[in-house]
């Protein structure tokens, strides 16, 4: 991608989105981008074959296996991701590989101009960086995950798309709803007019009723994947069929089976050179599914934000006789023990941030508690 020679400097740039992530918050609406993607001539419009996924936990390991099936295919790819771990570069692949800081701000510079009353949210802002590097690059396939729902979501303003619907579970009820039934609603909210639909057969009932009301309404057709008996199966199995049916191949499960999960998806790790795991989980169905595959005795070191329910997940861990530490690597917006009822706070231990672990602890929650530890880990 060129480098404009009027580009702010990366850190210039980060420091812009920050101010908007002050000042705007979550938006989940679609009406201040519309006008947006008017002013920068609808990017959306034209955008190549594109995949969408939407769920609450696996859309970036569904992500992450499509890309690299699609790149041994030797087609070009370009994946949008939220959040990342270190750097706001690993939002934006192109075919397999995260962008230059340069190009980064390039994009925000090419899109600035749609947002001239400033009233865009940093998410919003990301998507459209993200259609513009789509139209720059004229990849083969577009591969973009939702980042909060899905029918109000940033990213759907696309007209057609591929949907695929991973595990649904309770995670932002204060915005999608406070049942499974209300959050299918919104993450099948992705589906478009015959469009083809991915998903699998171990949801709640309900969701299963949602999905398919759904896809009838919008005359698309459902692909469904076979029961599978963990996450990191269930995942696999939605892109083994996405992959076969978007190239109209059969041997997509021989190409998913040599591909390896992403970083921070119970991931082997080390922390001060003591053998650990590493997840970015950051709800009790994440918890509940690396329990399932992962049934060790060693401490998990949760550290999530407290715009997620840390309690239940504790309660789990708690419940089955796990070690818990608690971090709260972000004092002012992350779980302490202050936070939890007495009863459960007696039997949590604090950690923090650069104190020694056990071998094969489990650090477990929030990308940004994932992100902490690494970047402490660098600067050491």
């Amino acid at each position: 991608m060129p480098h404009s020679l009027n580009t702010l400097s990366f850190s210039d740039t980060l420091s812009k989105l920050r101010e908007k992530v002050a000042r705007r918050g979550i938006n989940y609406s679609l009406n201040r981008l519309t006008a947006s993607l008017a002013q920068l001539n609808h990017p959306e419009a034209t955008l190549p074959s594109t995949i969408h996924i939407a769920g609450t936990n696996g859309k970036g390991s569904v992500a992450h296996y499509l890309t690299q099936a699609l790149l041994k295919l030797n087609r070009r790819v370009i994946t949008y991701t939220s959040p990342h771990i270190q750097c706001y570069t690993e939002r934006f692949l192109v075919d397999g590989q995260p962008i230059q800081q340069h190009e980064f701000s390039d994009l925000f510079d090419a899109v600035s101009s749609a947002d001239r009353h400033h009233q865009l949210s940093e998410y919003e802002i990301l998507t459209l960086m993200a259609f513009q590097l789509v139209q720059r690059e004229s990849p083969d396939i577009f591969i973009m995950e939702t980042g909060l729902g899905g029918r109000l979501d940033a990213t759907n303003v696309v007209p057609t798309s591929m949907a695929i619907i991973t595990d649904i579970g309770l995670d932002h009820t204060h915005i999608l709803g406070s049942t499974l039934t209300d959050i299918a609603k919104e993450k099948a909210g992705i589906i478009k007019d015959h469009a083809m639909v991915v998903t699998h057969m171990d949801h709640d009932p309900h969701v299963i009723e949602v999905i398919k009301a759904c896809a009838k309404q919008q005359s698309a057709t459902i692909h469904w994947s076979p029961p599978k008996p963990n996450m990191h199966n269930r995942n696999k199995g939605l892109a083994v069929i996405a992959l076969n049916e978007l190239l109209s191949i059969e041997n997509g499960d021989e190409i998913m089976a040599k591909i390896t999960p992403p970083f921070g998806r119970l991931s082997q790790s080390q922390y001060q050179g003591t053998p650990c795991w590493m997840d970015v989980g950051h709800n009790l169905d994440a918890a509940k599914a690396i329990h399932q595959t992962w049934s060790h005795p060693h401490p998990w070191i949760v550290g999530m934000t407290k715009e997620k329910d840390a309690l239940p997940v504790i309660k789990h861990l708690i419940g089955h006789s796990i070690p818990v530490r608690l971090c709260p690597f972000k004092p002012e917006n992350s779980w302490s023990i202050a936070d939890l009822p007495d009863n459960i706070a007696q039997q949590v231990q604090v950690w923090q941030i650069g104190d020694a672990i056990e071998p094969n602890s489990l650090f477990f929650g929030s990308f940004y508690f994932i992100e902490s530890l690494l970047k402490e880990a660098h600067n050491k």
